[in-house]
């Protein structure tokens, strides 16, 4: 898969851009790359991004409220996020 993603509201008011290509498992982010035929384009918020990442909302919702929006094919964004693990905020690193 690969996302072209646009963070809108970064600091110098100038959208970051990041390449994500996930293969072989391994997701890999590039700043500042455009990838030549992503599969999905995405343009957010940094917080509808992190409200995505951490569960506060989902992709679908994201995409139909606005806060994501997507251009190609969003199956591949929701795909992506499907893939994140889901970890209690305080889980014990190391057990007795």
């Amino acid at each position: 898969s690969r996302i072209q993603w646009s963070i809108t509201d970064h600091a110098d008011e100038q959208p970051s851009t990041y390449a994500l290509e996930l293969r072989n498992g391994c997701l890999i982010y590039t700043p500042d790359k455009m990838l030549d035929s992503p599969d999905a384009e995405v343009s957010s918020a940094k917080s509808a991004l992190g409200d995505a990442v951490f569960g506060a909302t989902t992709v679908a919702d994201a995409v139909a409220g606005g806060s994501l929006a997507v251009t190609g094919d969003a199956g591949v964004v929701s795909a992506l996020f499907e893939l994140l693990d889901d970890f209690p905020f305080w889980f014990p690193i190391v057990q007795p």
